[in-house]
């Protein structure tokens, strides 16, 4: 029963297309940088992790680590190099002729999943996540103990850890536009629940005052002083 599993959250995920793009028709702004093409259009989480570059016509999408302050989170969160059916209708924006669509299909299907790593492989960044987790139980692993990726006076180490109940709660977070006049918010939880959010149906419960008041039931279950929203309406 899968518990836990060790996953590369930031390595680069790259398809070529049969154009290149100066061959395709774009409906969106694009905007070059460092010799890359990127496109301010997106919604601002995938706006630095989605490029084009003319030298290879590959297509690009990596993971990120955001460095962020929180309660659950005091370090930051990752944003996985997954590619949501959410974020793959934003992507299919860009431009409706076949050549990218059949580029970003094959870009989607390689970041579908989570990229676990396997014992001596090479990788970017090491995550360690139950967002997967088909029950709870005990996960061991070792530290330094590649047989090709470490040296040999890497000091070994054993650790023991715990997936178990109760289901994790994060946080919220807003990822802002690098562009002060834009109108577009991105708001993310932290959880990476192993790149599949879109399994999970979430509800959001907002106060409809400022003052923190105690969250009070009615007699039928319901909040009295607070509002319920789906999560889908609000997540853009």
């Amino acid at each position: 029963m899968l518990s836990a599993q060790i996953i590369d959250p930031t390595r680069v995920v790259t398809y070529p297309m049969s154009k290149r793009i100066d061959a395709i028709g774009l409906d969106v702004q694009s905007a070059e940088d460092n010799g890359l093409i990127y496109f301010p259009s997106l919604p601002p989480h995938l706006r630095s992790r989605f490029w084009y570059d003319p030298s290879s016509t590959n297509w690009n999408f990596r993971g990120q680590f955001v460095d962020a302050i929180g309660i659950e989170e005091p370090k930051g969160y990752l944003l996985l190099n997954v590619i949501s059916p959410r974020d793959e209708a934003s992507l299919l924006g860009i431009s409706h002729d076949p050549a990218f669509t059949l580029a970003m299909a094959g870009l989607q299907a390689k970041a579908s999943n989570a990229m676990t790593v396997l014992p001596n492989q090479a990788f970017d960044s090491l995550a360690l996540t139950a967002g997967a987790a088909q029950g709870t139980g005990f996960v061991t692993f070792v530290e330094n103990n590649s047989t090709n990726l470490n040296q040999p006076s890497d000091p070994v180490a054993l650790h023991l850890l715990r997936v178990d109940w109760p289901l994790y709660r994060g946080e919220v977070k807003a990822v802002p536009s690098d562009n002060p006049f834009d109108d577009k918010l991105t708001l993310r939880h932290t959880g990476d629940f192993a790149g599949q959010a879109n399994l999970y149906a979430f509800t959001w419960v907002l106060l409809r005052r400022y003052e923190r008041v105690p969250l009070r039931r009615a007699a039928d279950g319901n909040e009295s002083s607070c509002a319920r929203f789906r999560l889908d309406h609000l997540r853009q």
